[in-house]
């Protein structure tokens, strides 16, 4: 049943063949196991009212069988009926106690109600029945791991592992268990074992290769791969999980190899032209990687996977909207196909016009995973964007009882909590939170929870110790600060104090620093300041930290000249480490004051921990002095250093004077490399002239001159009217040098003549 829904062609083939099983169960003496597969089947593609109203029907004429009850429990599960479904699955326990499976539907029903103490013994009383069942321990170690019983899941594990030694699913949970009671190496020979035993088990692959990283030993997985294709090189699964395992820009070669002897074994193997295709992709060869995703059956059907392939690979190559396109046909033609959902709602959730749309794709994601706590992350992400608090409520907290590890649902759930002043609930989202995620997220809540009650004690001693925490961030420090406004303490003298104290101690996290300053600021302006930096001025990184967000208040509110005079007097302070050497060069940037670059930024080769950030402001520096090579230069060096959220924007530079000098290679290298997602404003302009430059280099190589001439004269319309109204000199060079760049590639000598007036015409007036 299932492969012949599966081999369907159309959403309206697979409703017509379950109408027809639907029609064959009532007609046919059952014995269950049909019943099962049909709901399995149909709950990705039938809507979820009309399927229980089916549910209903044959279990009405199949009340004897378990199966019939079974379902019906699931259903309202997924539905969210959880009220319905515990009055059913009460009901079905007592009609078949002695069916294990049963027990497992209840123990669902109190799982979706976070009920773990009921789910515990439900899932107890069906291993009761069947102590060898594989799914139930499973079930019962994912319910043991959610209360935080770990070594009580461990031990469960190993005593089914001697019973049932060749499970390869218990050694994946039994690995997940180990590695979270930070036995590591033991976690990883579990996960050996288990990809030993079952050489498609994706996960534990996934694991073996992530945690053999975190150790330090990344080739494990890949040679563990390798021995795999030694052993049996006739299995195509084999090369395809080595070609999995080969991953990076450098190892494409080989993983094209892999991934070619396993269509030697299998030629039209869907995975393993789904994989080529991408491997095209990431060596730039699009063209070669989409003409594999129209490869399709005899009949001319190219299944879904290969139709998703296709939409990132246009991803890939900077066409978004014409992979949400496709997307969005794919979730038509196949409503069951969960990644097309996953990856609109990727898309979605940044783009601020399409809230309606991202609600429409998530609320699909749940109907495909009802038990997936990410599709109620994405759920109430959504509703919370479309005002929906209630809606959003109740996502978070689906998910949270599901997985109490989830830290964003947790996260998202106590602040709407707090917003509403529900104490008592707020109180119970971080009771899991301080079990389950034991981060400096969860401590600033439990700060805010207690300022909100009016216990100050507790919460300065919160503070206190978040001021000593060596990973908390200015995201983190700024919550708290945004809750103690909120909740009129501010200008508390504890948080003042606090402050104060802790700068002064070696172990203070650097970050204080800058907010000392600022209660500083407030406090007497710009001598309090100065007498709070004299005294911390052996605390290197505290400092650091204070005098950035010194000349940051100096800027806005005293002027550029004080900035250049207190640089001046702390020069030798300033050039100290990279980070206040980076944050002084940013200040003198955005000042103005920086007549040459060099004089601040010459000596960056040779300092340590240069983060591409800091090279940032003197690309800026230098394309504003017009030093366009040396510009291009740094942002190359740039791209060596580890990476931070201004990569981006030295590949578009990079890209963008490629297109300029007419090497529209490295341009389009460039700018699949860029990552639309992290993009500013004004990071958008040089996005915008880089694609369209790639675009009417590509209509002349193409031979339609006419479009490539009808981009350009847009081109230059609307960068007449940005230059007119823009400020920034940067921004005037990089139009002016897209004009020139995009007319040189035109054979028609009136047309480049016609332009080149209009942009001479602009510059003067007109």
């Amino acid at each position: 049943m299932t492969d012949w829904v599966f081999h369907a062609q159309s959403n309206d083939e697979k409703q017509q063949i379950l109408h027809f099983i639907f029609e064959e169960i009532g007609k046919q003496t059952n014995f269950g196991r049909g019943i099962l597969v049909y709901h399995e089947t149909a709950r990705r593609i039938l809507k979820p009212e009309i399927l229980l109203e089916n549910l209903r029907i044959i279990f009405h004429s199949n009340a004897d069988l378990w199966e019939a009850s079974s379902v019906i429990v699931q259903q309202l599960v997924d539905l969210g009926k959880i009220d319905e479904a515990l009055t059913f699955a009460l009901q079905t326990t007592e009609k078949f106690p002695l069916v294990y499976q049963i027990w497992h539907d209840l123990s669902l029903v109190y799982k979706f109600k976070g009920e773990s103490e009921k789910e515990i013994e439900a899932l107890e009383r069906a291993l009761q029945i069947f102590s060898n069942w594989s799914f139930g321990l499973q079930q019962l170690s994912d319910a043991y791991e959610r209360s935080g019983r770990f070594e009580d899941a461990r031990i469960l594990l190993e005593g089914a592992l001697k019973r049932t030694p060749l499970d390869h699913f218990l050694y994946g949970y039994l690995a997940n268990i180990l590695w979270r009671l930070d036995r590591k190496e033991e976690a990883i020979e579990a996960a050996k074992k288990a990809v030993t035993l079952e050489p498609d088990y994706e996960w534990a692959w996934q694991v073996v290769r992530n945690w053999s990283m975190e150790i330090g030993n990344p080739e494990l997985a890949v040679d563990l791969a390798r021995d795999l294709t030694k052993e049996k090189p006739k299995d195509v699964r084999s090369w395809l999980i080595y070609a999995r395992m080969l991953d990076g820009e450098q190892l494409i070669g080989q993983r094209l190899e892999a991934i070619e002897n396993s269509l030697k074994l299998d030629p039209e193997n869907v995975n393993a032209l789904a994989l080529k295709a991408n491997a095209l992709a990431d060596a730039g060869r699009f063209a070669e990687a989409l003409e594999i995703c129209k490869t399709g059956s005899e009949s001319g059907f190219i299944s879904e996977q290969l139709r998703f392939v296709q939409s990132g690979i246009e991803a890939a190559r900077g066409n978004h909207q014409e992979c949400i396109r496709q997307c969005e046909e794919l979730t038509r033609s196949a409503p069951d196909y969960y990644p097309a959902f996953e990856r609109l709602a990727e898309y979605y959730s940044r783009m601020a016009e399409k809230k309606p749309e991202y609600l429409r794709v998530t609320r699909a994601m749940v109907r495909l995973l009802p038990q997936n706590p990410i599709v109620y992350g994405f759920l109430g992400e959504a509703s919370l964007l479309m005002n929906k608090r209630s809606e959003a409520k109740l996502a978070f907290a689906q998910a949270l009882k599901l997985s109490p590890e989830y830290a964003f649902s947790g996260f998202q759930l106590f602040d709407l909590h707090f917003r509403d002043d529900e104490f008592e609930e707020c109180q119970s989202v971080l009771n899991i939170l301080k079990v389950f995620v034991k981060t400096d997220n969860t401590s600033i809540r439990e700060i805010a929870l207690n300022a909100k009650k009016g216990d100050l004690e507790r919460a300065q001693a919160l503070f206190r110790e978040l001021c000593f925490s060596a990973e908390a961030d200015a995201a983190q420090f700024n919550y708290v600060f945004e809750k103690f406004q909120q909740c009129h303490l501010k200008d508390a003298e504890f948080v003042y104090e606090t402050l104060k104290q802790a700068s002064l101690e070696r172990s203070a996290n650097p970050m204080i620093g800058a907010y000392l300053i600022e209660k500083c600021w407030e406090k007497g302006y710009d001598s309090a300041c100065l007498d709070a930096l004299k005294e911390i001025h052996s605390k290197e990184m505290v400092w650091s930290k204070a005098a950035a967000r010194y000349m940051e208040l100096l800027l806005v509110r005293g002027g550029a000249a004080n900035v250049a005079d207190f640089v001046r007097k702390n020069y030798d302070d300033l050039q100290r480490n990279s980070e206040i050497w980076g944050s002084t060069g940013y200040i003198l940037v955005e000042s103005g004051n920086m007549v040459s670059p060099d004089s601040w930024f010459e000596n960056w080769e040779s300092r340590e921990n240069v983060r591409p950030w800091m090279l940032w402001n003197y690309v800026l520096a230098l394309r504003n002095s017009g030093d366009i090579k040396k510009a291009n230069e740094v942002s190359k060096k740039a791209l060596d250093l580890p990476a931070d959220d201004t990569i981006n924007r030295h590949q578009l530079m990079i890209g963008l004077d490629a297109v300029h000098a007419g090497d529209y290679e490295t341009a389009f290298n460039s700018f699949i490399g860029v990552d639309i997602r992290f993009l500013g404003d004004f990071d958008q302009i040089f996005y915008s002239l880089l694609d369209t430059g790639l675009k009417i280099y590509d209509r002349y190589a193409n031979g339609s001159a006419n479009k490539a001439e009808d981009l350009t004269s847009e081109l230059i319309e609307s960068g007449i009217l940005e230059i007119k109204y823009h400020q920034s000199q940067i921004v005037k060079s990089a139009f002016h040098s897209s004009f020139s760049s995009a007319l040189v590639l035109s054979d028609d000598v009136w047309f480049k003549t016609k332009k080149r007036l209009r942009i001479l015409l602009s510059r003067i007036g007109f």
